[in-house]
């Protein structure tokens, strides 16, 4: 793994509050962007001095990133992934009085994988079986398969040792000091092939456009247009810890509104044109905070 430069990741609070008003395809800010204070990252995130409301309704995990396109290297890419969300878990776990929470996750950028692929489902669903699964079909780009060669199958050397993570997409350092509620996490990632995390991702996009149902696309490049731009949120969740030792809350965000991606027959014949001055369009999502009430 020679390209572990894997993304950008910064805690966010909310500065102030601001009044959005409804359109049909986004939420427009009245006059202003949202604001937001970045917190430095210097130090563990239990270092981060806020208040447990604060905490809980007003700070998010954001990160953006661009993995390899090379469509042939699925594996690099897996490994990417294992790296950005072992760094997003060990960001949005804050400590709540005497217990863990998790803040809300936004991922962001181009994953250079297409919806429905192994790596996106991996990204949705939160576990990969990659035993089975040729790492030039990994990222379900045209290009890779296209040209798929014969053998080239994944085992767990993919993911470096040096790296101290673990098959659950954690700091090998870090799950040892969450054995209280990670016991529930391994029963579900005891195959030698998988790896898995436990963020709860939505994609912000249903990759199929309302108006017509055709795919939507976020890149026009040579003779593919395809979708390899996300923007993915945590949902809440809350998850029961083994031997009566309490529940662990994973805050979340709901989904408001996305920006509308222009179709084919605006951008032919392809990008970047006059309309969109880039080969990817832009894509935006508007979140509010949303946590669940504890189970009863």
């Amino acid at each position: 793994l020679d390209r572990d430069n894997v993304a950008l990741l910064t805690l966010l609070r909310v500065k102030d509050s601001v009044s959005f008003k409804r359109s049909k395809h986004v939420l427009c800010v009245d006059g202003v962007n949202p604001r937001f204070q970045s917190l430095a990252y210097h130090a563990p995130a239990s270092a981060v001095q806020l208040t447990d409301d604060e905490k809980r309704s007003r700070v998010v995990c954001v990160g953006n990133t661009h993995l390899l396109f090379n469509p042939k290297r699925g594996d690099v890419k897996l490994a990417q992934l294992a790296v950005l969300l072992a760094e997003v878990d060990r960001m949005s776990l804050l400590p709540v009085k005497d217990r863990t929470f998790r803040c809300p996750v936004v991922m962001c950028g181009d994953f250079n994988s297409t919806p429905w692929s192994p790596l996106y489902q991996f990204l949705r669903g939160g576990r990969i079986n990659f035993g089975h699964i040729n790492r030039c079909a990994l990222s379900g780009q045209p290009e890779g398969l296209s040209s798929r060669p014969i053998a080239l199958y994944l085992d767990h050397s993919f993911l470096p040792p040096r790296l101290g993570i673990s098959p659950r997409c954690v700091y090998s350092a870090v799950e040892a000091d969450r054995t209280r509620w990670l016991q529930t996490e391994r029963a579900g990632s005891e195959s030698p092939s998988a790896i898995s995390h436990s963020l709860g991702l939505s994609s912000s996009y249903t990759h199929q456009s309302h108006d017509d149902g055709q795919p939507e696309f976020t890149t026009w490049h040579r003779k593919s247009c395809v979708t390899v731009d996300y923007i993915f949120f945590s949902t809440p969740a809350w998850q029961q810890c083994p031997s009566g030792l309490g529940m662990l809350e994973r805050c979340g965000l709901r989904l408001l509104a996305r920006r509308q991606l222009l179709g084919q027959d605006r951008l032919w014949p392809g990008m970047p044109n006059a309309t969109v001055p880039s080969d990817h369009q832009a894509i935006q999502a508007v979140f509010e905070f949303h946590t669940d009430p504890p189970p009863s």
